[in-house]
């Protein structure tokens, strides 16, 4: 039994995103006009790319690269680095949160009631 032949616009899909064909397939967009512009167009936009990529990695490169992250990596060894480990767990914690909230509250109360009081003085007298 053959197979039906599959759908234009499924062959242009595997030819835009660079799959293998069949045999099938590869007669088909020989015959079809259609099918061979796009994979003209793809054959171009390939070659295209590869002329603009081409790109020459100069000796030494990935011992300097590999140089740097251990230069990043012992600077990430500093002050900062060591303390926020600390800072984040003391912050964190539902104590030192609720502690917050706490003397916010203490303080926004405070300052209602001078404004409040201070309300009332100008209004008595």
């Amino acid at each position: 039994m053959k197979n039906p032949q599959r759908p234009c616009h499924l062959i242009q899909e595997d030819i835009a995103w660079g799959r293998e064909l069949s045999q099938e397939d590869k007669k088909h967009v020989l015959s079809c006009s259609s099918c061979s512009d796009i994979a003209a167009q793809m054959e171009e936009l390939d070659s295209l790319v590869r002329k603009v990529i081409e790109l020459e990695i100069p000796s030494g490169f990935a011992d300097r690269v590999m140089t740097k992250i251990g230069e990043e990596e012992s600077k990430g060894e500093s002050f900062s680095s060591q303390w926020f480990p600390l800072l984040k767990r003391i912050f964190y914690s539902r104590a030192v949160q609720w502690m917050l909230v706490g003397i916010g509250t203490v303080f926004g109360l405070y300052k209602i009631f001078s404004l409040f009081s201070g309300l009332m003085l100008h209004a008595f007298v």
